[in-house]
């Protein structure tokens, strides 16, 4: 068994409910001692439908109303006749085929690449270096379109894609500790919102099991599943 550290046995200790309300949850955990670095707020979601039983995939693309506090690096390679309407947008990196070779000998760090459906076919050669990374741009991620400008300032507010791992689960990221509880309820009802509208059609009863949240140090605690329902 993994050895907990004596502040994560402290913390554990102030769990004493077996679920809390969104907002007790929450205010628990922005009241736990800090540390050196503000940390990340987590969600996961425990799923009844598993890959043992059925196939059970959520996806989709969400932008939180007050995005997740991460600072992304964006790629967007494309035809040099786009690069005027994209040229106000503090892209990190714009460029056409002169940046493939790059890419391919790991000459900078990006999180996200978009490009447009023309250009897209010069990319095939990036498919097997960039697909084990997550970074080949996909229209189910929504980083393959032919509206460069919106699919940058989308992604520049936050958007991202999430969908279910290899074990029907869902763990995302939903806020820093120095967010308000408002912000961090909201980004919250927003993802459950999302999920709930992506429930799979063949799935007819409940397929929730649990939601439980987290910072990045600390133990998770169980939100009540009716507490979420309440919002919706």
């Amino acid at each position: 068994m993994k050895k907990r550290s004596k502040r994560f046995q402290t913390l554990q200790n102030l769990i004493f409910k077996k679920e809390y309300s969104i907002s007790e949850g929450l205010t628990l955990l922005k009241n736990f001692k800090p540390i050196n670095f503000i940390e990340s707020f987590e969600i996961h979601f425990s799923f009844f439908y598993t890959l043992k039983k059925k196939i059970l995939q959520i996806r989709d693309n969400i932008i939180l109303p007050y995005g997740t506090g991460k600072s992304l690096k964006l790629l967007v390679l494309t035809e040099p006749s786009n690069f005027k309407e994209l040229d106000n947008l503090n892209i990190d990196f714009l460029g056409s085929d002169e940046l493939i070779p790059d890419i391919l000998e790991n000459k900078f760090f990006f999180d996200i690449l978009i490009t447009n459906s023309s250009f897209m076919p010069k990319l095939t050669k990036l498919g097997k270096f960039l697909g084990p990374k997550g970074l080949m741009p996909s229209i189910k991620g929504g980083t393959i379109s032919d509206d460069l400008k919106k699919t940058v300032i989308d992604f520049k507010k936050g958007k991202f894609e999430y969908k279910t791992d290899k074990n029907g689960n869902l763990h995302l990221i939903f806020g820093k500790k120095n967010y308000s509880l408002l912000e961090l309820q909201e980004n919250l009802l927003a993802i459950f919102n999302s999920i709930q509208k992506n429930k799979p059609l063949n799935v007819k009863e409940k397929y929730i099991k649990s939601i439980k949240i987290c910072t990045t140090m600390s133990p998770s605690i169980s939100i009540s599943l009716l507490d979420f329902y309440k919002y919706i």
